[in-house]
């Protein structure tokens, strides 16, 4: 039985599992070919599985962060028929027109995405053009395509050609923006050309998302004179805005960003009505203080206010359901006035003057997961008072803290990483860590010595870096065979008489170790490593660096250790990168490097062979 024997049926359920793209390669094999006359029932299945998919219709994704992510997710793009050029995607509307009108093949797809750079070729962005004229075919648009979506990236200098071109394209795309759910509108580099759209024409809009085109207050305030009532999502970001004087927000509305503007005040617009507001970011602004009678919805789950300088918040400032709450890099000093909700689940306050808290100002995040307290003026733990019993991450990096009695973090029942980066820290001695904890973080200290200290049973990432470290003996010590990865990076170890690697170690990074790295250095590192880093381990002259023994190795990185022959080592077979780079080596023997290797870095040698 042949493919085209089958029922439509059981071909549309076929057709149904074939991915996209390869779907789309089989339709125009069959069109090219005009195969749809011999094979109308699978030329049929095709054209319906393919077209009611959402079509994409834009130019090859550019450098950096892809735009229609924003739009869509993985699953969504994965299942989307996504055509990578202009006058493919006419061709594309042709068949679907031709279709609707010649054909009983009346399938629309679910919604257009259009996607326009400006930093394209003249001929794309006439082809564009192109499109648009098909799209403003009323007997076609108005009764067929329900949704057309638009992203136009502004990245390139304006010329007399381009405008020409823009103004065209903007007439063109307000004839058919009533039917628009989604538009995305960004400048790049200096290219501030953009003109804003006709705001009562964007009344089926549902996400509005403007990058960095310099509005400022008056654009903004004309632009919003008429926000769509069914607006969720608004992305206003990296504009000059200073003032959102008469700024009206849509009750629908659920997420709002308002980050890497020029606000210094909050006045004049009022957030409680936004009854839906989920999301709310006024981050990287100019914010000193914040409206005494300002209040947030209590629907709000993500507020983000860091990189301002607010000097002090009250408490009808914190919606009561927060779950994500970030106040770093402002000029907060206490927060004694403020009672935290047991929503939370993440508080960022890094980056300010916290000295102490309130006995009690954590008692009540029972669901509080992650605290970060890096960067205050912390001198004493006992200062942070009782801490939430459920935190799972905590981070007091870069507090001078002079008190070593660590009771209130051991106690932690579910902690499962600290981080105390550069604290001032002189010695570990006579501590139990808890036994949940995953990930322990103490570089950049003062650390010269570690004494009866119990490590728990769950720990598997351990860093010692930028200490003051002699010597490493585990001897002593209780570190869990679940310890994995080990950081003795710059260190001052001074022999190896003292110094024992665990066993239980996969990676290990040895950076700048004061220790001569030879043979004898190799011999105390445990032979099931899988990764090792030695930059700047100062190697000592010998015939050759023995890295055979590690049978389990697929990385070495050995940067910055004036070797000036591949063939001083021996590696191991199984290895797969190789970074050698800002060596002395001249000429490079791939015989000495192991057939399974397939990265080799080699920037930075002064070699003389290709």
């Amino acid at each position: 039985m042949k493919l085209s024997d089958l029922p439509n049926e059981l071909l549309n359920l076929i057709f149904s599992f074939i991915p996209t793209d390869d779907l789309y390669r089989q339709f125009t094999q069959i069109h090219e070919l005009n195969y749809s006359k011999d094979f109308p029932s699978i030329y049929s299945v095709i054209y319906k599985q393919l077209f009611s998919r959402t079509l994409i219709i834009r130019t090859a994704k550019g450098v950096g962060y892809d735009t229609i992510r924003q739009f869509y997710s993985s699953n969504e793009l994965a299942n989307a028929l996504v055509i990578t050029s202009f006058a493919t995607g006419y061709q594309i509307l042709k068949i679907l027109i031709d279709g609707h009108f010649h054909s009983n093949l009346r399938i629309s797809p679910n919604e257009i995405t259009l996607l326009l750079r400006y930093m394209d070729s003249i001929e794309e962005i006439e082809n564009f053009i192109k499109v648009l004229e098909q799209l403003s075919f009323d007997s076609f648009t108005s009764n067929v395509i329900k949704t057309i979506n638009f992203q136009i990236i502004y990245d390139a200098n304006p010329t007399n050609e381009l405008l020409a071109l823009h103004n065209k394209i903007k007439y063109m795309m307000e004839d058919m923006i009533h039917k628009s759910e989604k538009i995305l509108i960004q400048t790049k580099k200096n290219s501030k050309w953009y003109q804003p759209m006709n705001p009562y024409l964007l009344r089926n809009l549902k996400e509005l998302y403007l990058w960095n085109n310099d509005i400022d207050n008056l654009a903004m305030n004309g632009f919003f004179k008429c926000v769509p009532d069914d607006l969720k999502i608004l992305e206003f970001s990296g504009n000059n805005t200073a003032d959102l004087q008469g700024f009206v927000l849509p009750q629908s509305l659920k997420r709002l960003h308002l980050s890497t503007n020029m606000i210094r005040s909050l006045e004049g617009v009022d957030f409680s009505k936004c009854s839906n507001l989920q999301l709310l970011d006024i981050s990287m602004n100019r914010l000193i203080e914040l409206p005494t009678d300002l209040k947030f919805p209590d629907s709000t789950k993500r507020l983000m206010m860091n990189h301002n300088q607010i000097e002090n918040i009250n408490q009808s400032q914190v919606p009561s359901q927060v779950q994500f709450l970030t106040l770093s890099s402002n000029c907060l000093t206490s927060l004694d006035n403020i009672y935290l909700s047991s929503s939370l689940i993440v508080l960022d306050l890094s980056d300010n003057t916290f000295s102490s808290f309130r006995e009690d100002f954590f008692s009540e995040c029972v669901n509080l997961k992650k605290l970060n307290l890096a960067i205050n003026a912390i001198d004493d733990l006992d200062d942070l008072g009782q801490l939430p019993p459920n935190v799972e991450e905590l981070i007091l990096d870069y507090n001078e803290i002079d008190n070593y009695d660590f009771t209130n973090i051991l106690t932690l029942k579910k902690l499962k990483k600290l981080s105390m980066t550069g604290t001032g820290l002189m010695f570990l001695k006579d501590i139990k860590f808890p036994s949940t904890l995953v990930q322990l973080i103490l570089k950049d200290n003062e650390i010269n010595e570690i004494i009866n200290v119990d490590f728990g049973n769950s720990l598997e990432f351990l860093d010692l870096s930028y200490n003051k470290l002699e010597n490493f003996n585990v001897y002593g010590l209780r570190l869990p065979s679940t310890l994995k990865k080990l950081d003795l990076s710059e260190n001052g170890f001074q022999d190896l008489s003292n110094f024992i690697i665990p066993s239980s170690i996969t990676t290990l990074y040895f950076n700048r170790s004061n220790l001569c790295l030879s043979n004898n250095l190799l011999s105390k590192f445990p032979e099931q490593l899988e990764f090792i880093e030695l930059i700047r381990a100062i190697p000592k002259s010998v015939p050759k660096l023995n890295f055979s023994k590690f049978h389990n190795l697929v990385s070495l990185n050995l940067q910055k250790n004036g070797i000036t022959s591949i063939e001083k080592l021996d590696l191991p077979n199984g290895l797969q990168i190789l970074d050698l780079s800002q060596n002395c080596i001249r000429q490079v023997s791939w015989k000495s490097i192991p057939a399974t290797t397939r990265h080799v870095e080699l920037r930075g040698n002064p070699i003389e062979n290709q």
